[in-house]
């Protein structure tokens, strides 16, 4: 009898450390907060860390410039940015983080580009973008600058309500050997909000909204458009599973995964991989938190997603979450 006991413990004891084994499997961890709650940021990585730039806060909007070191798990404060600046583009080359476009704290777009020296803890700043835009999208590719989409008209008309009247298909090049933008071939599909990621030497523009009529409403998209800078031509592609604005991108291991997004009703905490080599989408475990507005970058093939706002308005969040899988 004490015998059978024994090993009905024991069956019981395995059954627990499956059931256990299973629930630790998720790929999804907490790690330390932004410092700031912030939305509408822009982030970008360099090395083993990760910049985070800008956005919406309760105050207004930020100049902030936060660096988060995933060695270490820990934050530090860089110099501000030279302008407050939200819904503005990042992107990093040589060693330095290049900031593009985005709304001032009055509404109004910007077409300034700034450059951080994360050596020196000093801006510059470069040649203006020929459009001013915010809710842009920016990528480097063999070192060019390709500055992609957005809205070139005021953030907020006269009441105060959003206007997304003058999205945009523009995509402008930026030389930093020259500093110097010339024009390229547009996108198909005009949008703002929007997520892109380079693969393979080809950007891959995907979601983002267009107004409806010439109310401040806006519908999402699931478009998603291959840029090929050498050719300098776009192709459409598979189309996300889901329509999302406001959401954000980054690639694993030649995967693009996309994460959130926000309608005008709700957030969203989808999280899905596009593969450009077979053009088709699987749907990866969801963010635990669904959010908008946030800032997504690759370090070491995990994915670390810091910032944005739980709800479609607000002022922010300082959640940083890291995706660890093989989705």
């Amino acid at each position: 009898m004490k015998q059978l006991t024994l090993v009905g413990i024991l069956i019981l004891l395995i059954i627990f450390s499956i059931s256990s084994f299973s629930f630790s499997t998720s790929d999804w961890s907490t790690l330390k907060e932004l410092p700031s709650k912030r939305t509408e940021l822009s982030a970008v990585g360099l090395g083993h860390s990760i910049y985070v730039i800008g956005g919406v806060m309760k105050r207004g909007t930020a100049d902030l410039l936060e660096i988060y070191d995933t060695k270490t798990n820990t934050w530090k404060a860089g110099d501000p940015l030279p302008q407050k600046l939200n819904h503005a583009a990042a992107a990093s080359f040589e060693n330095k983080i290049y900031v593009i476009g985005g709304f001032n704290d009055t509404g109004m777009p910007s077409n300034n580009l700034f450059i951080y020296n994360p050596n020196t803890n000093v801006w510059i700043q470069g040649a203006n973008m020929p459009t001013a835009r915010g809710a842009l999208t920016a990528n480097f590719v063999n070192g060019i600058l390709y500055a992609i989409g957005g809205d070139g008209t005021r953030l907020y008309n006269s009441d105060g309500k959003y206007d997304p009247q003058g999205i945009l298909p523009v995509n402008e090049a930026y030389d930093p050997k020259t500093n110097t933008w010339t024009k390229r071939s547009p996108m198909q599909i005009p949008r703002d909000h929007l997520a892109s990621t380079v693969v393979n030497e080809r950007i891959y523009v995907i979601g983002g909204r267009e107004p409806i009529g010439k109310s401040a409403l806006f519908r999402n998209l699931d478009a998603n458009e291959m840029y090929d800078p050498k050719s300098d031509t776009w192709q459409l592609r598979q189309s996300m599973p889901s329509y999302r604005s406001g959401l954000a991108s980054t690639s694993i291991d030649s995967k693009i995964y996309v994460f959130g997004g926000e309608s005008p009703e709700r957030t969203f905490n989808n999280n899905e991989k596009y593969d450009p080599k077979s053009d088709s989408w699987t749907s990866c475990e969801p963010m635990p938190e669904a959010r908008h507005g946030l800032g997504a970058v690759s370090i070491d093939h995990k994915a670390y997603l810091v910032g944005g706002n739980l709800k479609p308005a607000g002022n922010g969040d300082n959640r940083n979450e890291l995706f660890n899988s093989n989705c």
